[in-house]
């Protein structure tokens, strides 16, 4: 029996200042440094251990070398577990490695205990709470600097408990530091005319964007064509389109096409649903919500 979603691929890379790792399709060159069993997932890498190992996804060279220009950004990922067994140990989760300078940052504390999902978005900076391996304090700007202009090695742990555990790590970046937060901390807040500050109005999360038509998707970091429809991924969101959008007739709700943020995707399963071995793909909130699904 054929199954329902089995994707033929067209790869088409945007251009973008930050690093980003998004694991649509395979591992993106990530490694694992350790005793761990590790496999690829949809929009993941994941792996396990059956004791109390001491191991790290490592990244690939496109994250290595002078990363200079990214001092005063944020590292971000998002990691979580599946299953764990024994005691949570609090150990360095993010360490950067410059051999040229003979110098280790690490990062501790930013990954919540007993947790299903954590998103640490790390600054770049000697204020960002990252510490020299060795001597424990704080790098000075020009520690962090010179690791950044020659990084050999980049690490995230995935081994946290005495037991074993089954890890997941999702949609890995670099980003530049922000322009517009620059500019929106220069200058004096505008006053009202009693010389008061006016109060700062919540701003609402945008709604994401709703293409009807493949084509209007702006910025396509990566596509997948199957049988059932095609997904499509950029920086921000994954959006899919099922078969029948792309033809004329009027499409029932269920037809519609669908876009999720990235941000609220927590994991992804693959598999069976039961019914004539056809396979399909949903996408989970942090809920355990089902927020999209991809085939039959």
């Amino acid at each position: 029996v054929a199954t329902s979603f089995v994707f033929t691929i067209s790869f088409s890379y945007a251009k973008s200042a930050d690093i980003s790792s998004k694991f649509l399709l395979d591992e993106n060159g990530w490694t694992l440094v350790g005793r761990a069993e590790g496999m690829h997932a949809p929009m993941m890498v994941k792996a396990v251990d059956t004791d109390n190992s001491d191991w790290f996804f490592s990244a690939p060279d496109t994250f290595l070398g002078d990363q200079s220009r990214f001092y005063g950004g944020t590292f971000s990922y998002r990691l979580g577990f599946f299953n764990y067994e024994g005691t949570f140990q609090t150990l360095p989760d993010t360490i950067f490695v410059s051999k040229k300078h003979k110098m280790t940052l690490k990062m501790t504390g930013s990954i919540v205990p007993y947790s299903f999902l954590n998103a640490p978005s790390l600054l770049l900076s000697e204020k960002g709470g990252w510490v020299v391996n060795g001597t424990e304090g704080a790098p000075s700007k020009h520690d962090f600097q010179r690791v950044l202009s020659s990084l050999s090695e980049i690490l995230i742990r995935g081994g946290y408990y005495t037991g074993a555990e089954d890890t997941y790590l999702m949609t890995v970046t670099l980003s530049g530091p922000s322009t517009a937060a620059k500019s929106n901390n220069k200058g004096a807040a505008s006053k009202d005319a009693d010389g008061k500050e006016p109060a700062s109005k919540p701003r609402e999360p945008p709604a994401p964007p709703r293409p009807k038509t493949f084509a209007e998707v702006k910025g396509v970091d990566l596509s997948a064509t199957g049988a059932d429809g095609t997904l499509a991924l950029t920086a921000t969101h994954l959006h899919y389109f099922p078969a029948a959008a792309l033809g004329a007739r009027r499409l029932t709700p269920e037809e519609q096409p669908v876009s999720v943020w990235l941000s609220s995707i927590a994991s992804v399963e693959t598999g069976g649903d039961g019914d004539g071995g056809e396979e399909r793909l949903r996408v989970l909130d942090d809920e355990g919500g089902v927020i999209l699904t991809a085939g039959r």
